[in-house]
Parts: structure tokens; sequence; C-alpha cells
């Protein structure tokens, strides 16, 4: 039979650590909701990005087009002005469109 073990993996112990360590620095539950969206935003339209068009890995200009394209994610993401910390939404309302756009720019 097998052995289910119970309790916290190592993703949560990370997580926990990131929650502990911004408390004890005194970081605001706003901006650590806030980078962590724009993370999460970006590793979705990036990463879904570069798997459609892996096919142009060997070219230096998509890996540049794609450079300027994340830069200018985070440039204007990291501008928006939070209001509360629960902007789960980000990566839907923002990924959705930007991934479009991003696809447009490198097809």
């Amino acid at each position: 039979m097998a052995s289910f073990r119970t309790g916290c993996g190592p993703s949560d112990y990370r997580l926990r650590e990131l929650l502990l360590v911004r408390k004890h620095k005194g970081i605001d539950e706003y901006t650590t909701v806030k980078w962590m969206n724009i993370f999460i935003t970006a590793a979705i339209v990036f990463g879904s990005a570069a798997k459609k068009f892996w096919r142009l890995r060997t070219k230096w200009t998509f890996w540049a087009a794609l450079c300027v394209l994340t830069v200018g994610h985070f440039a204007l993401l990291s501008r928006l002005h939070w209001q509360q910390g629960g902007y789960f939404w980000l990566p839907v309302v923002v990924g959705i469109p930007e991934l479009a756009f991003v696809i447009f720019v490198l097809g």
C-alpha cells in the first residue's frame, strides 16, 4: 500500500519564507502582490510566446524582440497604481491582450 506524505511541500515552505521575510523587512503586502502578479503575467505571456515561436530560437532577432517586449511589460505594469492587494485577475485582464500583442509583433 502506498504511503502518502502529508504536510507542506518545498514550494509551501518557500512561500511561507517569502511572506515571513516580507513581514520582517516591512515590505507592504500590496507591493508583494503587485510584483507577484507582474511576474506571473510575464511567465504566462512570454512563456506562451516562446513556446509558440520556438522554431525561431536560433535567430537573434527573436530574442531581441522578446527582451524588448519583456522590458516594456515590466516598465508599464510597474507604473500601475494599485488600490488593493487582491489583483489576481491581472494575468487574465492584462495577460490575454498582451499575449495577442506579443504574438502579433513576433509573427
